[in-house]
């Protein structure tokens, strides 16, 4: 499994608005999965479950998501390095990782939105 990272107002803030989980839905959702309709769980939407992705991670963006808390400016970083390395990215660069290219697109689509509301990300497995 892998620890999940929340997107949260700030560390001892973790109410988001309508507007920061409707920002972050229009991004992850495509148009098509909208115009279907179905319930959508809140918490799924508003985190990413890292699984395998972390080392890559780490290594594409100098920040590691195993961090308690990561600030509004890293998320912005990271969201900067995932889309400048997504436009080079070739899909055979998955192929001896645990991660797969729709996991690092997944990732990209959740912090762009996070960055744009201006959010953080917290890690509840600091909390054990």
């Amino acid at each position: 499994m892998g620890s999940r990272i929340i997107a949260v107002v700030s560390k001892n803030d973790f109410e988001l608005s309508e507007e920061d989980i409707l920002a972050i839905a229009n991004e992850r959702i495509s148009a098509s999965d909208r115009a279907r309709g179905g319930e959508i769980d809140v918490l799924d939407l508003t985190s990413f479950l890292i699984k395998d992705c972390s080392e890559i991670t780490t290594k594409i963006t100098g920040i590691s998501l195993h961090q308690e808390w990561i600030p509004p400016d890293q998320v912005q970083q990271i969201y900067q390095a995932l889309k400048k390395y997504n436009s080079t990215i070739q899909p055979q660069a998955f192929e001896y990782l645990n991660c797969s290219l729709d996991d690092i697109l997944e990732l990209t689509k959740f912090v762009k939105a996070c960055s744009q509301r201006k959010l953080g990300l917290y890690n509840p497995a600091w909390d054990f």
